[in-house]
C-alpha cells in the first residue's frame, strides 16, 4: 500500500494500469513506484489548502498524464498545457499546481518526453 515517508512525502506503490484520479492524499510530493502504471487521467481536486504536487516516476516505464480526458471529474482533470497528452518518462519528476478558478490542475514544469512542450504558467 502506500505509506508515509516523510512530511509531505509519500510513495505511491498501488496505483496501477489506468487511474481515474490520482489520489495524493495531501502530500505534496509523491513518488509513483508500480510498473504497471501506465497511464494518469486526473489528480484529486484538492480539499484543503493544498494547491501543489511533485510526482516522481519511479516504475521503469513511461506514464502517459491525459489532457483534459473527459472520463476524469471535471475538478480532478489536468492542463497539460499545449492541449495533448504528455509523456512523463521514467526517473523524472514534475509539478502541478491546482487553479482554482478554472478547477483544474496545470502541468507546471518538469522533465518528459514524446515530444511534449511544457509551459510555465
Amino acid at each position: 500500500s502506500a505509506s508515509a515517508v516523510g512530511l509531505g512525502f509519500r510513495v505511491d506503490a498501488v496505483s496501477t494500469g489506468s487511474v481515474l484520479s490520482l489520489d495524493v492524499k495531501g502530500a505534496n510530493q509523491v513518488k509513483l513506484t508500480d510498473g504497471a502504471l501506465t497511464e494518469i487521467l486526473g489528480i484529486k481536486a484538492p480539499s484543503g489548502r493544498s494547491v501543489s504536487v511533485v510526482l516522481t516516476n519511479g516504475t521503469g516505464n513511461a506514464i502517459t498524464i491525459k489532457n483534459q480526458d473527459l472520463t476524469a471529474a471535471a475538478n480532478d482533470r489536468v492542463v497539460t498545457g499545449d492541449d495533448f497528452d504528455f509523456t512523463f518518462d521514467n526517473d523524472k519528476t514534475i509539478s502541478f499546481i491546482y487553479d482554482p478558478d478554472s478547477l483544474r490542475w496545470r502541468l507546471s514544469s518538469g522533465g518528459g518526453g514524446g515530444g511534449t512542450t511544457v509551459l510555465f504558467t
